[in-house]
């Protein structure tokens, strides 16, 4: 049977966004390293150089642990299918104009999807699916708060004395 509930969060991610509903966090396991994972010698360029990128951000926010090296290897696989599929239709798209390398016309002289679109779909939705569970789209950070990791400090906002007081519906 199947967990109910959302999925738990690493503890790294509870103490980078806080915790609004004051429930127990638990406790820090030792972290196993801070030292950056080499990629994986299977995945492709493009997706090694993604790896050297998310690695160092993940590592220093302690997100990352040897544990996490094949959901890494599988978000930077996915996003490199992603780029090589979005680079093949933007290369078929210069030879055709009107569908932009969207659709093919099959052999019955009626228009599909192109396979290509069809790969940059999947490897974007995969790609996703995996950087959300490192915290690493707007949404599964969208309650990240500033400052709660020790060493990180917000940066201050250039524009908090333009905005006009906030007022109640209540106030007078």
């Amino acid at each position: 049977m199947p967990k109910r509930g959302p999925k738990c969060k690493p503890t790294a991610l509870q103490l980078i966004r806080g915790n609004p509903g004051k429930r127990p966090i638990r406790k820090i396991p030792a972290k196993p390293r801070t030292v950056i994972p080499r990629p994986p010698s299977f995945i492709s360029k493009i997706a090694k150089s993604e790896w050297r990128r998310v690695a160092k951000i993940l590592t220093e926010l302690g997100v990352l642990t040897p544990l996490d090296h094949a959901p890494l290897a599988a978000y930077c696989q996915s996003y490199s299918r992603f780029v090589e599929a979005e680079q093949a239709i933007a290369e078929v798209a210069k030879k055709d104009p009107t569908t932009r390398g969207l659709t093919v016309r099959t052999a019955h002289g009626s228009m599909k999807q192109s396979a290509l679109v069809g790969i940059s779909n999947t490897a974007m939705a995969n790609m996703l699916k995996f950087a959300a569970e490192f915290g690493m789209t707007p949404s599964s950070r969208a309650s990240v708060m500033p400052g709660v990791v020790p060493g990180n400090t917000p940066e201050p906002n250039p524009w908090a004395h333009t905005r006009p007081p906030t007022r109640h519906p209540h106030s007078s």
